[in-house]
């Protein structure tokens, strides 16, 4: 069905008064997963028809634990996790223009990110590049495991262009969990090769899924793409690892900002990017294939279309479940 944006904007504000956000941390969450949902990305207001980012009545201020003139570690004090990845892409830009390069990691922060892309594309909008490490909680089996002992943990990459930057944001596991959660809300099966039961077994069933784990995307490949995120956020930056205590209320993130001036001039760098491009929208297609898209061009132009309509396509199922929440049905 066809919402209009204003609507899903205000309903946004609306649920997360509900869920007891003040208003300054309500409009941090609603811009995070409203980039998220325009672009079709199921990081976004699903997470409130779902109660998935509840506010945590034991959250305190966010406190720098430790700082330099290129790094910072915050503690998120249970805060919300958009909230607190946003001061953190803040300091990390405010680093790198002073420095060139920034280093900046989250702990303790008790909810969803959404998608992290939306942190590395401010980054690349800024003149930077940015990368974004989120650590998740245990979802994925190691390939040859049946077991759940990492997170989808997700990458997001923004590269500036001197235009629209190029934004990859991906999870390492085969499929992004929300998705499980959306198939399973809306009665779907999942693709296939995607998930295991408890059993170790090859699953279609969401709810299944939920009770076993996801596999990770290319096999022992991304297995091992996992693992390095989850020694960035986890043992770098302080989060939870599996088995901790704190697993629920301590999730770890890492950002890096790097200015592309530390290693060629910017107008080279940009010229070199533009030429990048087009040779890659340039390239061979196989047959059926329309455009070649670079990374996050298929969801930006989404959104752009979204906001200059008026109007988002969103299930009708999830909107409900959404509207629920945020009239307090």
């Amino acid at each position: 069905m066809k919402v209009a944006v204003a609507e899903l904007r205000a309903l946004t504000s609306l649920a997360l008064a509900r869920l007891g956000y003040t208003s300054e941390d309500a409009s941090l969450i609603r811009e995070a997963l409203l980039y998220a949902e325009l672009r079709g990305n199921n990081q976004g207001l699903i997470k409130i028809g779902t109660n998935a980012i509840p506010c945590d009545p034991k959250e305190g201020p966010i406190r720098i634990l430790r700082k330099s003139a290129v790094s910072a570690v915050l503690d998120g004090n249970r805060r919300n996790g958009m909230v607190v990845m946003d001061r953190a892409t803040e300091m990390a830009i405010e680093k790198s223009r002073q420095r060139g390069i920034a280093i900046v990691a989250t702990r303790h922060t008790g909810t969803s990110t959404s998608a992290i892309g939306y942190y590395a594309e401010r980054i690349a909008r800024a003149g930077h590049i940015g990368f974004v490490f989120s650590g998740t909680p245990k979802v994925v089996a190691m390939e040859g495991s049946s077991e759940p002992t990492i997170g989808t943990n997700p990458i997001a990459v923004g590269l500036p262009t001197g235009g629209e930057p190029v934004v990859l944001d991906m999870a390492t596991s085969a499929m992004a969990y929300f998705g499980v959660i959306e198939a399973k809300a809306l009665g779907r099966q999942l693709p296939p090769g995607k998930a295991i039961d408890a059993d170790g077994k090859d699953t279609n069933d969401p709810a299944k899924a939920i009770a076993g784990a996801l596999k990770s995307f290319a096999g022992y490949k991304g297995a091992a793409l996992a693992l390095v995120v989850e020694a960035l956020t986890g043992p770098l930056a302080g989060g939870a690892l599996v088995g901790d205590k704190d697993v629920k209320t301590n999730r770890g993130n890492l950002i890096i900002a790097v200015d592309p001036d530390l290693l060629v001039e910017r107008g080279e760098y940009e010229a070199r990017m533009a030429k990048l491009a087009k040779r890659v929208r340039a390239a061979k297609r196989r047959p059926g294939v329309s455009e070649i898209l670079l990374p996050g061009e298929r969801g930006g132009r989404r959104a752009k279309s979204a906001k200059a309509s008026g109007f988002h396509d969103m299930d009708a199922e999830l909107f409900a479940q959404f509207k629920r929440v945020a009239e307090g049905g």
